[in-house]
């Protein structure tokens, strides 16, 4: 794959997902993309010859660990398991408001009945 296109899929997938990220132009031979989510900051090194370095900062922890790029796919699998704890979440909360509007309404059939 063409090393560029491999970059642009890359940011294309990122912004599908919503996540943000930077980018800065640091070494000759390299783009580097920063990637913040909680919990883990993520620099990915696409180089010139084609490789893909990843490097993951844990909160918390002492050293980074440099990945390869299969890594990525954990990036958006963790991800994307987020967002759909977030959609779950907020239909929790539309069912909750829903109820509620239902107690107010048989409380003001009760209160017209008297």
């Amino acid at each position: 794959m063409n090393n560029l296109k491999k970059l642009l899929e890359f940011l294309n997938k990122l912004d599908e997902y919503g996540i943000g990220y930077a980018m800065e132009h640091n070494r000759e031979d390299s783009m580097t993309v920063f990637i913040a989510v909680p919990g883990e900051r993520w620099e990915v090194d696409f180089r010139a010859d084609g490789e893909v370095e990843v490097e993951v900062f844990y909160s918390g922890a002492e050293e980074e660990e440099k990945e390869g790029e299969e890594a990525l796919d954990r990036l958006f699998a963790d991800y994307d398991e987020e967002e759909y704890e977030d959609e779950e979440d907020e239909y929790d909360d539309e069912d909750e408001e829903e109820y509620e509007d239902e107690d107010y309404e048989e409380e003001v059939e009760k209160s017209d009945k008297r």
